[in-house]
């Protein structure tokens, strides 16, 4: 399964960050890299103003997503949610383990 391989892989890595949770994650980086200072996430594109994937050269607002769509994205894709899940585990047990000094390897879950 190339879920297991990529949850193997993610294992393996050094860093990863949360892109839901960018304080923990620089932290984390800086811990990784053995770093003085906290480093700083860029947020150039925050909020910029995406072009429609269409032709047209007309500008859209990005949109939040509402519940029906969300679940129709759910139900479409079971493996990205599995290793998305997964590597939030992993990443609280690193962060954890930053602050404890004690790494507890975090449980997979149930496969879909």
């Amino acid at each position: 399964r190339h879920c297991l391989l990529a949850a193997d892989h993610l294992d393996q890595t050094r860093w990863f960050g949360i892109l839901e949770d960018i304080p923990k994650s620089m932290e984390l980086l800086q811990h990784a890299l053995n770093l003085t200072e906290i480093p700083t996430f860029p947020k150039q594109n925050a909020k910029r103003k995406m072009k429609p994937f269409s032709h047209s050269r007309q500008q859209q607002e990005t949109q939040e997503l509402g519940n029906w769509e969300q679940r129709t994205l759910v139900s479409l894709m079971p493996q990205d949610l599995w290793l998305y899940e997964y590597g939030v585990r992993l990443f609280e047990a690193r962060y954890k383990a930053m602050k404890t000094g004690v790494f507890v390897a975090p449980e997979r879950p149930p496969f879909p």
